[in-house]
Parts: structure tokens; sequence; C-alpha cells
């Protein structure tokens, strides 16, 4: 945590010398650990999270080994960041989505065109104070469960 709070890598060579954080060292210390290395897992100064090494062995976190870890922290930085873009992009495609199924719902439900539909949706949603994809959920599931009434005969999809 000390090394995302002070944005540095923090190092500990001795757990059983060191002070800044006694119940910690004390419990990794008794499980063996004598050295221990956090470093900022960063992306465009956004933090991810933290990369924390272990070691058996006193005096385990020399500068090759922290220069080594930087190195690694960096690539899983940037791997890690990608892969939150990638699910962020399918999110809001999947959100659309759901929010286009809305829309149809109200349209057909209401009478509405696409666009009086779809500010229908965005007003209950600013009334409510409920996000509209929470709002697009609602309605979707209430007309799966009632079933919409249709005006059309159903078209085959294959």
């Amino acid at each position: 945590m000390s090394a995302i709070r002070e944005e540095m890598v923090v190092v500990v060579n001795h757990a059983d010398r060191e002070h800044r954080w006694p119940n910690f060292m004390k419990q990794a210390a008794a499980m063996g650990l004598r050295s221990q290395m956090g470093v900022r897992l960063r992306v465009d100064d956004c933090t991810l999270g933290g990369l924390n090494l272990y070691a058996t062995e006193v005096d385990a976190i020399d500068p090759d080994v922290i220069q080594m870890a930087q190195l690694f922290a960096s690539h899983a930085a940037l791997a890690l960041g990608k892969a939150r873009r990638e699910e962020n992009l399918i999110q809001g495609m999947m959100t659309r989505q759901r929010i286009g199924v809305a829309v149809g719902i109200v349209m057909q439900q209401h009478g509405l065109s696409e666009q009086d539909a779809f500010q229908y949706l965005a007003r209950v949603s600013q009334n409510s104070n409920v996000k509209l994809r929470d709002i697009a959920d609602e309605v979707v599931t209430a007309a799966s469960a009632e079933g919409v009434p249709r005006t059309t005969t159903p078209v085959d999809a294959s």
C-alpha cells in the first residue's frame, strides 16, 4: 500500500528489523519471509494496483531486482490497462445493445419514435436518479417476464 500511496518502490530487506508495519512484519517473519518489495502498477498516472514480491532470504532485494521488478511492473500495468479498456468496451457495447432493446420495447408499447422512446428512458433515468442502463435492464426484464404484445407476424431469423 505504501508503494501505491507514496508512488515509490518500497523495499524491506530485514523483515525482523522493519518498524514501519510492525503487525504485518511480525506475521511475515513468522511465515519465513525475510525480504519484500512493493511496486506501484500505473498507466498514465492512473494507479491500477501494486506488485508485491517476497523472499525467504535477508537482503534478497538488490538494485538489479528492483530494476527488473519495475520493468515487469510497467509491462504488467500496460497489460492490465489494456484488459480493463477491452472490458470497458465490451461492457459499453453490451449496455448500448441493452438500451437499444429497451428503446424498441418502449417504442412498441407506447407507439413512440426511436428518439422519443430514448428521451423517455433518459427522463425516467434522470427523474429516478437511476442509471440509464439499469432502467433499460428493468424494461427488458419486465417485457421478457410479461411478454411484449406483437403487432406483426414473427420473422424466421434463420
